[in-house]
């Protein structure tokens, strides 16, 4: 499974999808090729802050730190987006051109339900569109098609790879939860409903990483600690693939 570059497939989770920085982080440490990322939903963030050759770490540590209760719909936003304002900052206002990194974002075309690839243009509004749930995250529109989160669909987008391919998935959230500060009811209800409707990895040919559950789909002030369980779970998988002792350290 190690030998060769491997394209690396970030599903969606949202605020647990934040572990796929860890994972990414997990890699780097370990010096194993990336031949490219694919990101879904927050996926698609952790692809981009990877892309942009963000200190993944203190990524995290920034992501915690926004006030992600202020970007849901049900806010008075007037014409400004802010979340995509902050990815924009994050990704530094790159294209994906401009990348010495490869990577690609899938979303969903909201008229027909369809898997979008996306490789060209902005970084920062693909990864927008591909974090948009209805309800929760307002849905935007790239070159006339309105997008909303990849989640339904992001394995049907998968081409087939000339490389290896590793999926990282998330754990299923114990239970509703407690609705994080600044957040509603409704907003975890939404994320709940979106999250059930998330397709899980099936293929037994792809390695498979799945992120320990540490908290709710709303807890993005908790990326540190889903960074740390990114790492945790790709130490746990190279460990049981070559049979040694997972030595990272959550």
């Amino acid at each position: 499974m190690v030998d060769g570059a491997i394209t690396v497939v970030l599903g969606p989770g949202l605020a647990p999808g934040l572990a796929g920085l860890g994972v990414l982080a997990a890699m780097q440490e370990r010096g194993f090729p990336i031949a490219r990322v694919v990101g879904v939903n927050t996926g698609a963030l952790a692809a981009a802050l990877w892309a942009v050759e963000s200190d993944l770490s203190l990524g995290a540590k920034v992501l915690g730190n926004l006030p992600w209760e202020h970007y849901v719909v049900a806010r008075d936003l007037g014409m400004s987006d802010p979340l995509l304002a902050a990815i924009q900052l994050l990704t530094r206002g790159m294209d994906f051109e401009k990348t010495q990194r490869r990577i690609a974002v899938v979303a969903m075309d909201a008229e027909d339900g369809r898997p979008v690839w996306i490789e060209q243009g902005s970084i920062a509004l693909a990864v927008r569109g591909a974090l948009s749930i209805p309800g929760l995250f307002h849905p935007v529109a790239i070159a006339g098609r309105r997008l909303l989160d990849g989640g339904r669909v992001w394995l049907e987008a998968l081409p087939p790879q000339p490389t290896r391919r590793l999926l990282v998935c998330h754990g299923a959230p114990v239970g509703r939860g407690e609705v994080p500060s600044g957040f509603s009811s409704l907003a975890m209800d939404l994320a709940l409903f979106a999250g059930w409707t998330w397709s899980r990895p099936q293929d037994p040919e792809d390695g498979t990483i799945v992120c320990d559950s540490i908290g709710g789909l709303l807890d993005f002030h908790r990326a540190e600690a889903w960074y740390e369980a990114g790492r945790r779970a790709f130490g746990r998988w190279i460990a049981a693939l070559h049979g040694e002792a997972d030595d990272i350290e959550g």
